[in-house]
């Protein structure tokens, strides 16, 4: 048998070791390192070299080449092989590689002992190529080693392909995340501004709507009543404009919650006809309503939706119109299945709409022309916040229009029936109800920082039989609950000097109970959602939305005066539930109703539940906090796990979807920021649920 040269042997223990240590790594310095390191030594090499193309180093032309990694490093002198250099061109015309003896191109090393050397040049692929130098007098590259090498060399190219793939999603993620904090800096701007142009324009609004509703009961005559009624309906259409434009994303979304109540159609509809023949009379033009006389006297839809579509129509239709007529007319399509199909056109005389601006009237910010805005002004959103609105009613709207000779919107909306006039009565008749409504001996504590809504509150209240108190700002609203005795307490949330977030939890963290657990109700002039959770962390039990209807804040008063915690039937199912609101139902995101199922109706077992939940689930998150301060992944893994049930069983879901989340993190290397952000997150909404437990649910939280 022959015996098999030690150079073979030599060649074949390489070629296995170079293999092992290809792709070890999914960083590309460090993959190449494991590689040629291995490579140099074994071979006694003298140095190394790997290029790329300039598209996978960042840079734009495809044919340069930059050095991606070298050893030993100091040996390189320049970093960029151009089109020109004699090296591309062997290496495009090779196969595998370019082998030269006696030849060296000083660009790449100092050393001159070693331009004397051999080197190799290795293709890598479409990616770049790999240059080997050889010590003078050595022989690494004989014997057919460089063909050996073209199987291991063809692996390598791969694996660092891979780490290019890897970095580029890396960075790419990144990039996401730096967008991502970006967009979050951003969005808070935008709804501190939000928040602060609703707290500014609610606030006189509110007072004007609580003097109106003073006003109708100080024995108007008819015409005064009437004068009167149109300006609270104008002013009620004012705020539903606004609560649209500055919760804009919330109607893009079809996040917003439309009302289900009856209205008489042909009422709203006068009222309309009547708030726009005042505009047209300063434009002396005409305007006409024509009903069909099968329409449905009642109807039942979001009437403020109805009236903020037609009321944006006919306004646009008498600002672009100079002269001629405004036509509203509304006829019924057809009745099936207890819905009414009602069409709905506001035809003009004005300027009309360019053919080409039909297709995109109802986009954002677009008005028919340049011209248009500079003539006619407005920010280009109304007819998009209809279309919005109109969609989200599931209604269609189309627009028929000539240049120079006016246009027609038609919208066609269903309506569920109505049961009778009796219906409209109860749900709309609570107004003239309010002389009857009685507070009588419950203590109010108004702390309001506006003259006029003081009034406004002090005056509604005081009918009602309440024993009122002011405070201008929270700080004196403290000292007052220091110095008294009060019920409840309606709390301003924008004030000077202490605000009323600030003001609540010093009432609820310093105050000793039972002052420290008197019903708060928030008066806040924003329907954003993230003041919304603010009032429910700092304890306040509920909140109205300034301008608000004053039937439904004597509902809360009454309901939280007379309880003073939250009744009974919020678990067992049965006795008085909390007043129903679109807007102004009490922050609760508990939600009972599985463990009711599970209990059977048994309220002595859903206490013991809450009971548990309000004593473990502290223990179990700092145990989570402390496994992950230890980077103890498994045991993260299994806490979280631990920790879902008790969530979703109270109706916290958002939560468990977080610690579900946390549940899935790999056990190597997982992502510490993101971690670290779910348990901030978590550890966040666990202690605002339990406050809301132990402030509207104390007597089940604390019964022995």
């Amino acid at each position: 048998m022959d015996k098999i040269s030690a150079d073979i042997v030599h060649d074949i223990s390489l070629l296995y070791e170079l293999s092992l240590s290809v792709g070890q790594s999914l960083n590309f310095h460090d993959n190449a390192d494991m590689f040629l390191q291995t490579l140099i030594s074994r071979k006694n090499l003298a140095f190394a070299s790997v290029w790329l193309k300039a598209p996978y180093t960042q840079g734009k032309e495809n044919e340069v080449y930059e050095l991606a990694y070298a050893h030993p490093e100091h040996r390189v002198v320049q970093t960029r092989v151009s089109k020109e250099a004699p090296i591309l061109g062997r290496i495009q015309m090779e196969d595998f590689f370019s082998f030269q003896v006696k030849e060296e191109n000083q660009v790449f090393i100092h050393e001159k002992d070693i331009t004397q050397g051999a080197y190799a040049v290795l293709k890598l692929g479409n990616i770049g190529f790999l240059k080997l130098y050889a010590f003078r007098g050595e022989h690494a590259f004989e014997g057919g080693f460089l063909h050996k090498l073209q199987h291991v060399i063809h692996k390598f190219t791969v694996s660092l392909e891979g780490c290019l793939a890897y970095q580029r999603l890396i960075n790419e993620i990144r990039e996401r995340k730096q967008i991502a904090k970006e967009l979050i800096r951003s969005q808070e701007v935008v709804e501190q501004f939000y928040a602060n142009v609703s707290h500014e324009i609610r606030t006189p609004l509110n007072g004007m709507l609580g003097m109106m509703n003073l006003l109708l009961d100080t024995g108007l005559d008819a015409i005064q009543q009437e004068y009167v009624a149109d300006m609270k309906f104008s002013s009620k259409n004012l705020l539903a404009i606004l609560n649209d434009i500055l919760d804009y994303s919330k109607l893009k979304e079809k996040s917003l919650e439309l009302e289900q109540i009856s209205f008489s159609l042909q009422e709203l509809l006068r009222n309309i006809y009547k708030t726009g023949k005042a505009k047209a009379r300063e434009k002396n033009l005409k305007i006409k309503l024509q009903l069909d006389f099968e329409l449905p006297e009642y109807v039942r839809a979001d009437s403020l939706r109805l009236s903020q579509i037609l009321n944006n129509l006919m306004d646009n239709a008498i600002k672009f119109t100079e002269q001629g007529e405004v036509h509203l007319s509304v006829s019924l399509l057809s009745t099936e299945n207890g819905l009414h199909n009602i069409h709905f056109s506001v035809k003009d005389s004005g300027i009309g709409i360019p053919e080409k601006s039909l297709p995109y009237i109802f986009d954002n910010f677009v008005q028919a022309s340049k011209e248009t805005t500079r003539k006619y002004g407005g920010s280009g959103l109304g007819l998009s916040i209809v279309k919005l609105l109109v969609d989200l009613m599931e209604g269609n709207i189309t627009v028929d229009s000539k240049l120079g000779e006016g246009s027609e919107f038609h919208v066609i909306l269903p309506f569920r029936e109505s049961a009778s006039p009796e219906e409209v009565n109860q749900e709309h008749g609570r107004e003239g109800e309010l002389q009857e409504l009685d507070l009588q001996g419950i203590r109010v504590l108004v702390v309001e920082d506006m003259r006029i809504n003081q009034k406004v509150l002090e005056h509604m209240l005081g009918k009602w039989n309440a024993v009122v108190s002011i405070a201008d700002n929270g700080k004196k609203g403290i000292e007052k609950v220091q110095a008294e005795d009060f019920d409840i307490i309606l709390m301003d949330i924008q004030m000077p000097e202490m605000d009323g977030l600030a003001a609540t939890h010093a009432i609820r963290n310093t105050l000793s109970p039972p002052k420290s657990k008197i019903p708060i109700i928030a008066l806040t002039a924003s329907s954003h959602i993230k003041v919304k959770e603010k009032v429910l962390s700092v304890g306040m039990n509920a909140f109205v939305i300034k301008p608000f209807e004053p039937a439904r804040l004597y509902s809360l008063i009454k309901f939280y005066a007379a309880k003073s915690t939250v009744p009974t039937g919020i678990l067992s199912g049965g006795g008085e539930q909390l007043p129903s609101s679109t807007q102004e139902a009490p922050l609760s995101k508990l939600d009972f109703s599985y463990l009711k199922e599970l209990g059977q109706g048994d309220s002595e077992f859903i206490v013991g539940m809450l009971q548990l939940f309000i004593e473990q689930t502290p223990i179990e998150l700092q145990q989570l906090e402390k496994n992950i301060k230890e980077e103890d992944w498994a045991m993260v893994k299994k806490q979280a796990h631990k920790l879902k049930y008790p969530f979703s069983s109270i109706g916290r879901r958002d939560i468990s979807d977080l610690l579900g989340e946390m549940e899935m993190i790999p056990e190597q290397d997982p992502d510490k920021g993101q971690i670290q952000a779910w348990k901030e997150r978590i550890t966040q909404e666990a202690d605002v649920t339990m406050k809301e437990i132990v402030n509207q649910c104390e007597f089940i939280v604390t019964k022995s």
